[in-house]
């Protein structure tokens, strides 16, 4: 049996590393070989188990990002809806008291 570098299976995709699990032969247990052969397998899933895992921590990353990226945007709308209701809320005031008081054309 080879010696197994881990180094050079690393880098390997995970479809690729499965491709290689499955092509580990199982040999007689109790003997030398078959337990090479299964540290082998366990030290190959193992990398499969990492790369697994650092995919579902990038995720949740991503997910976390993406939640606190929409919370500062409906921050901002919030804020935006806020000064416009503000702003509207003047002008329907503002308008009338112009045409009935302050207007320059008032009728005598």
């Amino acid at each position: 049996m080879p010696a197994l570098y881990l180094e050079e299976h690393a880098a390997k995709s995970i479809p690729d590393l499965i491709k290689f699990l499955s092509s580990l032969n199982s040999a007689a247990s109790g003997s030398i070989t078959g337990a090479l052969e299964e540290s082998h397998r366990q030290a190959i899933q193992c990398l499969i188990e990492e790369k697994l895992t650092a995919i579902h921590i990038n995720a949740l990353n991503q997910r976390n990002d993406s939640i606190s990226n929409l919370k500062s945007s409906t921050t901002k709308l919030t804020k935006i809806g806020w000064f416009l209701t503000g702003l509207i809320t003047l002008v329907s005031v503002l308008i009338p008291l112009y045409l009935t008081i302050l207007s320059p054309f008032k009728r005598d």
